[in-house]
């Protein structure tokens, strides 16, 4: 019923990554190989010696081999009552020599094309879901060409990670173990990063007014401030850890770090990366895992182990950014650790600070650095020393007519330069604390030039004096309305979406996008008159994409208002777009798939058809009726 897993890693000598269930749990592991878009397959070995595979494919899993039956896709189809379970065991008994069981179904009638494949995403979500229940165990990532999910058929059997998250915590953790692994989050303050498209939380299983997210919207909290009333306590600590593990909160420290159990860390995996067009092999930028030396009893700091700092004692102190908008997504190829991408274009995690070295451990003072190392200690130590009498121009090397793009840049540019990750990576341990603190204010000063409200505000104070009373007032409460606003859109009401996203533009008009979401909730709020309107809307949307190009989902709303309009290669391009800009958006990839399938049925009718049916679709092509033959 489906293909044969590979018998070992191919050509590669050992696993691009490894390491433990216990310190990298399954979802989080997940939800990393989705952001560095791995093709490979992750092994996941149990401590009953059991051994599962997830293929997968640009990070998403596409085929899962299971050491039981339980979830065979004959039960499946029984359970979703689409075939018999009679009929099922006859097509089961008479199955010719290498077809499979989905195959037969199809040809034979009993099942579309579409429910199996639906079929088959609901059979690897069950399976995936069983991996939740892992505490303890062993995994290793191959990066290898396979065949599963290959061509066409990745558009079908691609599962996004996650929209499993939350209901795998749900399925298979315990409050005990959900308060375990959100560790991290002790003693700090947290909210819902900003910007999230509500489409992703909706296609993550969040449903619309859910307590839990609409407490960590309305501003920080810390975990003492959960369940809210009306939630258990389970509901509440099972959101909280699929937003920490999907890395869509924004966190600050406010008390000192302390160390966190091996298990609630979450550690940046070493840079894998497939190797297209090298089947067999690995790109330049994958490492392996070195193998495990045993530390000596204290002795302090040991090497890294599966990419994970370890101190002695099993702990691995974490740290987390101050508060503020998180920087864009470096490339793969840019830093030596997974690249964490959240919604809407930032990232946010919660990156593991080594320990401050012992006076036997590697690194050294600055003093008896080499060159190099030396270079960058003399940069940090006076980067800190000045960091409070630098404007956060200065901080990140960019002058005050620099645009959003040129800011990111420059942020990914210092990041490269001074992440922990990376310092500590290099053997320079004592310094990581300190990078971190300089790292801290580079966030801040990130999160206010890349935010057009604050910005305006701190270039008015810049300016001499503070802003006047109306105009911070004004900034502020745009702010307010346009958040407001946010919250209203995601649960449907799009009449006061409307007034709160026109109040956003009055109050700050230097901000475009604010029009483009009161244009689109007012389109959304009467069905009856969208013909009449869809022009307009996308008129308005269009003059703001001019101004904010890189505006992911208003190149989302252009390409479903082309949609309306019948004009399906501008909406494809819109919908490309937006992808381009922003891979989280769920709903702009389906209607490329949707796209796409129609043009696949197409060209099987036109090949299927009479010459003269052929020529009569062609015909209707060019005068745009396609859509309309296919629907007969």
């Amino acid at each position: 019923m489906s293909n044969p897993a590979p018998k070992g890693p191919g050509s590669q000598p050992r696993p691009a990554a490894e390491g433990e269930v216990a310190d990298r749990p399954f979802p989080r592991l997940l939800s990393q190989l989705m952001q560095k878009r791995v093709t490979g397959w992750l092994v996941v070995r149990d401590d009953a010696g059991d051994e599962s595979r997830v293929f997968l494919r640009e990070g998403a899993p596409v085929h899962v081999v299971r050491p039981t039956d339980a979830d065979r896709l004959d039960h499946v189809i029984a359970e979703a009552g689409l075939v018999s379970p009679s009929v099922l065991r006859a097509v089961s008994d008479s199955l010719p020599p290498g077809q499979r069981l989905g195959e037969v179904l199809v040809e034979r009638g009993l099942v579309t094309e579409a429910a199996l494949a639906d079929l088959l995403k609901m059979q690897m979500r069950r399976k995936l879901f069983r991996l939740f229940h892992a505490r303890r165990g062993h995994w290793s990532i191959w990066v290898d060409a396979h065949k599963f999910g290959a061509g066409s058929e990745f558009v079908e059997m691609r599962v996004d990670p996650r929209c499993l998250i939350l209901g795998g915590i749900r399925q298979a953790y315990d409050e005990a173990r959900l308060r375990a692994e959100l560790a991290p989050l002790q003693g700090r303050r947290f909210r819902l990063l900003r910007s999230i498209p509500s489409s992703l939380l909706e296609a993550m299983g969040f449903p619309a007014g859910d307590p839990t997210l609409a407490a960590i919207e309305g501003g920080a909290r810390t975990l003492t401030d959960f369940p809210t009333p009306g939630v258990t306590a389970t509901e509440a600590l099972a959101v909280l850890l699929a937003l920490l593990y999907a890395d869509l909160l924004e966190a600050g420290i406010t008390a000192a770090p302390k160390a966190v159990p091996a298990a609630a860390s979450s550690a940046r995996l070493p840079v894998i990366a497939s190797a297209p067009g090298k089947p067999g092999g690995q790109s330049s930028s994958a490492a392996s895992v070195p193998p495990r030396p045993s530390p000596a009893p204290g002795s302090g700091p040991t090497a890294t182990q599966g990419g994970v700092a370890h101190a002695s004692g099993g702990g691995s102190p974490a740290s987390v950014p101050a508060m503020g908008r998180p920087p864009a997504v470096a490339s793969s190829g840019s830093t030596g650790r997974l690249p964490i991408a959240a919604a809407g274009g930032s990232s946010s995690r919660l990156p593991v600070v080594p320990a401050v070295a012992t006076s036997g451990s590697a690194g050294g003072p600055v003093a008896g650095r080499p060159g190099a190392d030396a270079g960058l200690a003399a940069k940090i130590e006076d980067l800190l020393a000045r960091a409070d009498g630098l404007s956060h121009f200065e901080l990140l090397g960019v002058p005050e007519s620099a645009t959003a793009e040129q800011v990111s840049s420059a942020y990914l540019a210092r990041m490269r330069e001074f992440h922990p990750d990376r310092i500590a990576g290099r053997g320079l341990r004592d310094l990581a604390v300190k990078a971190a603190a300089v790292v801290a204010r580079m966030n801040e000063a990130s999160g206010v030039l890349l935010d057009p409200v604050r910005k305006a505000a701190y270039l008015a104070t810049r300016s001499g004096t503070a802003p006047p009373p109306d105009l911070a007032r004004a900034l502020m409460s745009a702010e307010e309305s346009f958040h407001k606003g946010e919250v209203l859109l995601r649960r449907g009401d799009f009449v006061h979406a409307e007034a709160a996203f026109a109040a956003a533009a009055t109050e700050a008009p230097q901000e475009p996008v604010f029009r483009a979401y009161a244009a689109w909730a007012a389109w959304q709020k009467d069905a009856t008159h969208r013909d009449r309107t869809v022009r307009e809307t996308l008129l308005a949307v269009d003059d703001v994409l001019l101004a904010r190009p890189k505006f992911a989902l208003g190149q989302h709303w252009k390409g479903l208002l082309l949609k309306h309009l019948g004009d399906l290669a501008a909406a494809e391009a819109a919908f490309r777009a937006a992808v381009t800009e922003d891979r989280s958006l769920l709903d702009a990839e389906r209607e490329l798939r949707v796209l796409e399938m129609r043009r696949q049925r197409a060209a099987v009718a036109a090949a299927a058809a009479p010459p003269e049916k052929a020529v009569a679709v062609s015909a209707a092509r060019k005068t745009g009726l396609a859509d309309k033959l296919l629907k007969r």
